[in-house]
């Protein structure tokens, strides 16, 4: 039997989130309250999707020196990733 490792690329803030269940920083990037409830479904969601994925480890260059999206917020970012496994 196969089974299929999904892996996810996460920015450090959305880690934190995952991690801790805390989405205060999402709080710089709204502006109404109809605003924060939508991003946060969004955020949530896509860290819902995620399963039962851990971080299996630090990437300081994931995409081998460009951009990489975040999976949970999808903003560019640069830099260190947070790889996450459900395996």
């Amino acid at each position: 039997m196969t089974t299929t490792t999904h892996t996810y690329l996460v920015c450090d803030e959305c880690a934190a989130a995952v991690e801790n269940d805390d989405w205060t920083h999402l709080d710089h990037h709204v502006t109404t309250p109809e605003e924060s409830e939508e991003i946060y479904a969004e955020h949530t969601a896509s860290a819902e999707s995620m399963g039962n994925a851990t971080l299996t480890q630090y990437l300081d260059n994931p995409t081998g020196g460009g951009y990489w999206e975040c999976y949970v917020c999808s903003h560019a970012q640069l830099g260190r990733a947070n790889l996450y496994s459900d395996q």
